[in-house]
């Protein structure tokens, strides 16, 4: 029920009222009716390829009652936000995780110090390997820099930390003093992780109105928006993802860092032209017959422009210059601080949580996302599992083949706008109520139908066209359930919404069960948890 869990409150309570929305239940009952019969079929890989039309019904029956029970989950968001009472042995386990911490962590923090230095120095800062003093003087900086970060993200303010002007002295300091370009980066990446982990505090301790409290916040959000933007494409793209997490940031973080999804600034048409040039092969004017100069979009990792080809107009997204390398030096930093917060992570709530897990993947999807042959895959691939799974309200832009390459990506122009533009979608006369179905459906298809689904459905991403179609962009970061996972999700299903209106004490202590070990099954839970 908090940050670390499987489960939020909400949907705790859903499981609660499930038997209401059992295939037998009288919820249910109403919310399904006869469309029971057209629901179309999970695809899901049975171990018998003679399934009977019984289970296809159950398994459609339980797909609606998901659908429905989330939207009760929904409702009651704003009355189940009691934070859950932790037990004494979980306290005393705490207390013990961070007495130990304090022993190790000067040691942790020289050691990742020293690694990141280590990294750098031979290539950009020789005479940092060379004299020692000057080594060891990086090494101590450094080490300030990434405790302090570490401290401030666990909430443990010193007074001197919330001193706005020796914070920001500190930081100037340091950058001035860093050595090399990629130490440089370094510095910055940790100066920035700690100055926002220090805003984010004190805006928490604000005292005062309810406007001074929402003003402080909004301030902390505006600091973290504009330096992720001078950062650049890897912290754009972590600001992109954060601010989709309504579940996790408040709504002053989530409404400022949203300028980030369509508000990134692009870079000269002329020189996008000569990179479409260079990786085609052909001058530009002689492969379409026009070009436009002025971007439609820009983006962290790359800008749209444009063009007509053979008649029709097309969509060309050309990458940002230099990224590959400005990824390794940036995640080699985050990659630091998530093994220190798994380090020093009580994980007393009973979840198997796992940042270096969440760091692997995200990286991971991060370099597959600057490789647009494999997203040109993505696409189709995409498109296909909707339309095997029978919805035809989905559209995913078509791609060129022929002038596809890992740099450059042309797709079929689809116009839209986004599903946050309500007057644009009353205008039109959209049903908002069946968008907001459609909406819900996509989802629950990719990951209850097909596994396979989208990693960046942030507003600037998902549109909606003149027929009500919904639009699907950016298909660079996609990924798919593991086995262990999407049977497992699937249980948890079954097992929450299995039963009817008078389910018997031993059914219910059955489907328990089943619910705790699908958690486990799809690593959500710590197999030492008490069950």
């Amino acid at each position: 029920a908090d940050e670390g869990s499987m489960l939020s409150l909400p949907l705790l309570a859903a499981i609660a009222m499930a038997p209401a929305f059992g295939p037998a239940g009288p919820v249910h009952a109403r919310l399904t009716g006869a469309r029971l019969a057209t629901v179309p079929r999970l695809a899901i890989e049975s171990s018998s390829s003679l399934e009977t039309e019984f289970e296809q019904v159950k398994q459609a029956a339980e797909f609606e009652a998901v659908k429905a029970a989330t939207t009760i989950a929904e409702s009651l968001q704003p009355v189940l936000a009691a934070p859950p009472r932790r037990r004494k042995r979980d306290r005393i386990r705490s207390v013990l995780r961070r007495v130990g911490s304090v022993i190790t962590l000067p040691r942790d923090l020289t050691k990742a110090a020293k690694e990141i230095v280590d990294d750098s120095c031979d290539v950009d800062a020789p005479e940092v390997c060379t004299d020692e003093s000057v080594y060891k003087k990086t090494v101590g900086n450094l080490v300030g820099l990434i405790g302090r970060t570490l401290r401030l993200s666990r909430g443990d303010a010193r007074k001197a930390d919330l001193d706005e002007e020796a914070g920001d002295a500190m930081e100037a300091g340091w950058e001035s003093k860093a050595q090399g370009s990629a130490l440089k980066r370094t510095t910055e990446v940790w100066a920035f992780l700690g100055s926002a982990a220090l805003k984010v505090l004190k805006a928490r301790k604000t005292k005062g109105t309810a406007e001074e409290v929402s003003a402080a916040k909004t301030a902390a959000a505006e600091y973290i928006r504009d330096s992720l933007f001078r950062l650049g494409p890897t912290f754009v793209k972590l600001g992109q993802v954060i601010s989709t997490r309504s579940d996790l940031l408040e709504k002053e973080y989530i409404q400022v860092l949203q300028d980030l999804q369509d508000r990134v600034p692009g870079f000269d048409g002329a020189k996008a032209k000569a990179i479409v040039a260079e990786e085609l092969g052909r001058l530009v004017d002689e492969l379409f017959d026009s070009f436009d100069l002025t971007p439609i979009a820009a983006a962290s990792l790359g800008q749209v422009h444009r063009a007509m080809y053979k008649g029709k107009p097309v969509a060309i997204k050309v990458q940002r210059a230099g990224l590959r390398q400005l990824f390794d030096t940036d995640l080699k930093n985050l990659k630091v601080l998530v093994k220190l917060l798994d380090k020093f992570d009580p994980k007393s709530d009973g979840a198997d949580r796992s940042y270096a897990d969440i760091y692997d993947e995200s990286a991971k999807l991060l370099y597959e996302e600057i490789d647009y042959g494999l997203e040109a895959n993505n696409c189709i691939r995409f498109a296909q599992t909707f339309k095997d799974a029978g919805i035809d309200y989905v559209r995913v832009p078509g791609v060129y083949r022929e002038l596809t390459t890992q740099k450059v990506l042309t797709l079929e122009f689809v116009e839209s706008f986004k599903l946050t533009d309500v007057a644009r979608v009353e205008a039109e006369g959209l049903d908002r109520k069946q968008l907001a179905k459609n909406t819900a459906d996509a989802f629950l298809t990719q990951v209850l139908k097909t596994g396979y689904f989208h990693c960046d459905p942030h507003p600037g991403n998902l549109c909606v066209n003149k027929e009500g179609k919904l639009v699907f962009y950016d298909c660079g970061m996609m990924n798919e359930l593991q086995p262990n996972v999407f049977e497992g999700f699937k249980e948890a299903c079954a097992a929450i919404f299995g039963g009817g209106p008078f389910i018997s004490e031993l059914q219910l202590a059955s489907n328990a069960k089943r619910l705790v070990d699908a958690l486990e099954l799809m690593g959500g839970l710590a197999k030492s948890a008490d069950r």
